[in-house]
């Protein structure tokens, strides 16, 4: 039997990713979670929905929706699916790494090359310039004229 796996790996808990299994692009099987066990490793469940059961120790039933009918059909599809999760969490992993190689490169061309400097660092740089930027000193560095001193006490003054 002919059929594709594609699987989304991420985090969340036990869960390490939900799978979907097309069969000869006729019928697709979505929600198949992939788990992890301290015990058994990596385990797949098949799509199941919770019943109002309950089993002899007094927990919830859960039944599956779809499952494979033969043992050996089982582990083969179990075995693709697994496999096909480590083959995506190996790419999400080099993706993640190349991303983070250009950001790294992208910062150090701009901050370095164009003498960019981060925000805060301007705003404290802005800041403790404004404690010591008062007419007089401003005259001492010649950042000022004589003219300008003027027309800013004018203006301030009104």
């Amino acid at each position: 039997m002919k059929y594709s796996v594609k699987v989304t790996p991420f985090e969340k808990d036990k869960l390490k990713g939900l799978a979907s299994v097309k069969f000869e692009d006729k019928f697709v099987v979505n929600n198949i979670k992939i788990y992890e066990h301290q015990e058994k490793g990596l385990w797949v469940y098949m799509p199941n929905y919770k019943t109002n059961e309950k089993d002899e120790n007094g927990k919830e039933v859960y039944k599956d929706i779809a499952n494979p009918t033969t043992k050996e059909f089982r582990e083969e599809l179990y075995k693709n699916i697994i496999a096909e999760y480590k083959v995506a969490v190996k790419a999400k992993q080099q993706e993640k790494e190349q991303n983070t190689e250009k950001n790294k490169e992208m910062f150090e061309r701009k901050s370095f090359k164009q003498g960019f400097v981060p925000l805060r660092q301007k705003s404290r740089r802005k800041f403790s310039k404004a404690k010591h930027d008062t007419i007089p000193n401003l005259l001492q560095r010649k950042e000022l004229s004589i003219n300008d001193t003027i027309c800013k006490c004018n203006i301030s003054s009104r």
